[in-house]
């Protein structure tokens, strides 16, 4: 926009305040769903570990059983 007068200048001044203010309140948002993604991330992992954790005892209990059954056929 061509400024070529006082009136034109505060326009164009209340326009730039406009976008500035968008613009904070856009990178607000960005840094908040950044958290949210964060902590959702956080959590699917500590789930995992304790998933992971039984996964693992369940598999050794089978191979026990399983050992343990062709051990009783010998």
């Amino acid at each position: 926009m061509k400024i070529t007068s006082l009136k034109s200048l505060r326009m164009e001044t209340e326009r730039m305040r406009f976008k500035i203010r968008m613009e904070k309140e856009k990178i607000v948002t960005e840094v908040k769903l950044l958290r949210y993604r964060l902590f959702e991330h956080v959590v699917k992992e500590v789930a995992g570990l304790f998933k992971g954790e039984k996964r693992k005892e369940e598999s050794q209990k089978q191979v026990k059983s399983q050992k343990s059954k062709v051990e009783s056929q010998k």
